[in-house]
């Protein structure tokens, strides 16, 4: 029978299944469309607990000037929180500079507007300000003329410059997309515009490709920059190991000289005790530079031992010092030069020396209160080659006894 069956009916059958699984798999669609739709954008990366970097003892500030360049244009607004997020990341960065002897700007930027800041001694609340409260602006992201006026604030600055850049790196102008050529050029024009040396760091928000190839190829103009995406440095870690590169430097550590040795001089006669080696002369006693007591060096005349007469100024200034310290004791050294054979020099020593002794008795001066003691030609105090050293050598040094 069923065999019998019209096939126009079999055909309207085949035909009210068909409409009702294409209903079916649009309804499927739908609610799939409107599942998509309803999908919240991720949250935006949150502001970062830092603290201000510091710096070891050997450690220092290796930048003289700081630009930030803050892409605050509507295209980082309408992609899922991008704006936010680099705000919170780039106020975090400022809140983190070190404290130091270098300049800081910054330059929010977004269609035909740009907020300057210009340079100035650091000062964490003027660059954070100048980020966290700036405002998107229009959707152009004219990235070239943002460099240009980056030049003109670096122009005539020396030493060394980093340049942070904050952006999509999406560069446009009046809607038209103005690619990637234009501002690594108008970034090397900067770079050759400055005294000095500059360093590029960009912090990429998003992974649009060509934003990578734009912020990658500023980064890359000089061997000190850096490119980074912004979720690479959206913990405290990371971003301070970006803030480490950008402003420190190792330096020498600073050896401190070593405080000045106190002029030690016991007995007060102008000799520091550590180079004297007659200690403990008395008061107002001539001294020879290594501090023993000398009559002069030229008392004696060669192979003779009478006291000149020229010499009893400085022999009635010994007896004072005696007569002063009457419980002072001396011994009374004759020395001579090479002159002649030891035996003679030896004799003529000790004639010196009792010479001395004689007068200083005469000037009233208790001999037990003297010795006198010869040592020929063994204790020179100078070279016996030439007729100076030998004067010097011709003498009677004085030797505290107590």
């Amino acid at each position: 029978m069923h065999r019998d069956l019209p096939l126009e009916p079999r055909r309207l059958f085949r035909s009210h299944r068909s409409r009702r699984g294409a209903l079916r798999a649009l309804a499927v669609g739908l609610a799939l469309t409107l599942a998509v739709a309803c999908v919240s954008p991720p949250p935006p990366i949150e502001a970062l607990d830092v603290e201000e970097l510091t710096l070891a003892e050997n450690e220092g500030i290796r930048i003289n000037q700081a630009l930030i360049l803050f892409d605050a244009s509507g295209s980082m607004e309408a992609r899922s929180h991008r704006f936010e997020s680099t705000q919170n990341i780039a106020s975090s960065f400022a809140m983190g500079m070190p404290e130091g002897a270098y300049e800081a700007a910054v330059v929010t930027f977004g269609g035909e507007d740009l907020e300057v800041v210009d340079f100035e001694p650091f000062d964490r609340d003027t660059v954070d300000s100048a980020v966290f409260d700036s405002e998107p602006g229009a959707v152009s992201t004219d990235i070239p003329a943002v460099l240009e006026e980056a030049a003109v604030l670096l122009a005539g600055r020396t030493g060394r410059s980093a340049v942070i850049v904050f952006s999509d790196g999406v560069a446009q102008r009046d809607g038209r997309n103005l690619g990637v050529d234009s501002s690594i050029k108008a970034a090397r024009r900067l770079q050759m515009s400055v005294d000095g040396e500059v360093c590029f760091y960009t912090i990429q928000s998003g992974e649009d490709p060509q934003g990578t190839e734009l912020m990658q190829g500023i980064a890359e103009l000089s061997g000190c920059g850096q490119h980074r995406l912004l979720t690479d440095i959206a913990d405290a870690d990371a971003l301070r190991e970006l803030q480490q590169v950008v402003f420190v430097e190792e330096v020498a550590p600073v050896v401190s000289a070593p405080p000045p040795v106190a002029f030690v001089d016991e007995d007060e006669d102008g000799v520091e005790d550590e180079s004297d080696d007659c200690l403990g002369t008395p008061a107002m006693a001539n001294v020879n530079d290594v501090g023993c007591w000398v009559l002069d060096s030229y008392t004696f005349d060669t192979k003779r031992y009478e006291i000149l007469e020229s010499q009893y100024p400085a022999l009635d200034k010994v007896a004072e010092v005696l007569k002063m310290n009457p419980e002072l004791r001396i011994r009374i050294d004759g020395h001579t030069d090479s002159t002649g054979t030891d035996e003679f020099n030896q004799t003529l020593s000790e004639d010196r020396a009792s010479a001395v002794g004689n007068y200083l008795e005469e000037a009233g001066i208790d001999p037990e209160r003297l010795e006198t003691r010869g040592f020929g030609t063994s204790a020179p105090i100078d070279t016996n080659d030439t007729p100076e050293g030998k004067a010097r050598n011709r003498r009677c040094q004085l030797t505290v006894l107590r």
